[in-house]
């Protein structure tokens, strides 16, 4: 039977999980015998493995694991993950999440229909299972990117949107584009998420949580770890800020693109270093106004911000101005 979507999903240490994620997989109402699901272990210390040759002995024509004997952080995974998909269009999943039985049929049938880039849905976090509600009806958004009207609204109210999850992607057009996740560092997501945004010329967006995000206290989001890459967001955030620049990306969005840029490479580690001793690094402040500034020199007089009369906001351009905190 042709496959339509090569769903690829990494894990790491996801035996607790890995039976909600993968049946929720199996019951898509577009069949599970039209996915390619691609599984990669990436050097789990619990029995994930085991688990995953379970379910890929079971269901053989579906089911791929590549076993990773090196742990190289989810962005490598996925990319482990889109060279081995062989199918047209491209789904992330966590190992820890999961998707609404509908989610990747009416994804793939609004696909169908658009010609989109991408389709993007919404999603719903989840606390325990009873906290899951089902999907509602609502209008889908087709949204012409070649507009530069509604590409610099996109920017504005979508762009900080950057999980990768809960979309569905044309494989040509990330071939395209050469459009991957960089390595051996997290928040990778970012990277992929806003060269899809810049790239893309139809997109289309589903106002409906199909995708289950669960609150895990252990995962990338909430762990102590965090203290340790949340420089991370920032030096990603920088990686796509040079290729747009070096490709000419932003001639006709510079302005709504420098509002995200400050969200991600300023307000988000700036919050951490005010709001929690444990992160307050003046070489780390440093970083954040140098990049910005050779990046966007003229950011402090950027419209949307200076009408931000915010406290938080004034004071941050005050930091990428004179540096102190």
């Amino acid at each position: 039977m042709e496959k339509y979507i090569s769903v690829i999903v990494p894990c790491y240490n996801a035996a607790a999980y890995l039976d909600r994620c993968i049946n929720s997989l199996l019951n898509q109402t577009i069949g599970y015998k039209h996915l390619e699901m691609i599984f990669i272990n990436d050097a789990s210390t619990d029995n994930t493995l085991s688990l995953l040759l379970d379910y890929e002995k079971k269901y053989e024509d579906n089911i791929m694991v590549i076993n990773c004997e090196e742990n190289g952080k989810q962005g490598t995974a996925r990319n482990i993950g889109l060279q081995y998909a062989t199918t047209n269009y491209i789904s992330f999943l966590d190992s820890d999440d999961e998707l609404h039985s509908d989610a990747l049929k009416c994804m793939f049938d609004s696909m169908q229909k658009n010609s989109c880039d991408f389709v993007k849905c919404d999603y719903k976090q989840v606390y325990s299972g009873a906290d899951k509600s089902n999907a509602l009806h609502a209008e889908e958004q087709h949204m012409d990117m070649s507009d530069i009207g509604i590409k610099r609204r996109y920017i504005l109210e979508h762009g900080w949107q950057t999980a990768v999850w809960g979309k569905l992607y044309s494989k040509d057009f990330l071939e395209q584009h050469a459009i991957f996740f960089p390595q051996n560092i997290t928040m990778e997501d970012i990277y992929f998420s806003e060269l899809c945004m810049l790239y893309a010329t139809n997109i289309t967006y589903i106002p409906i949580p199909y995708y289950y995000y669960y609150y895990n206290p252990n995962g990338t989001m909430f762990s102590d770890t965090m203290l340790s890459y949340y420089m991370d967001t920032p030096k990603v955030q920088n990686m796509i800020a040079e290729r747009a620049i070096e490709e000419h990306m932003l001639e006709d969005c510079i302005l709504e693109f420098e509002v995200l840029h400050f969200v991600k490479a300023c307000v988000e580690p700036l919050d951490r270093m005010l709001t929690d001793k444990r992160y307050y690094n003046e070489g780390n402040i440093k970083y954040i106004r140098e990049k910005i500034n050779i990046y966007f020199p003229n950011i402090a007089e950027n419209p949307y911000l200076l009408q931000d009369k915010s406290p938080k906001v004034q004071h941050y351009l005050e930091i990428i101005r004179e540096g102190n905190l």
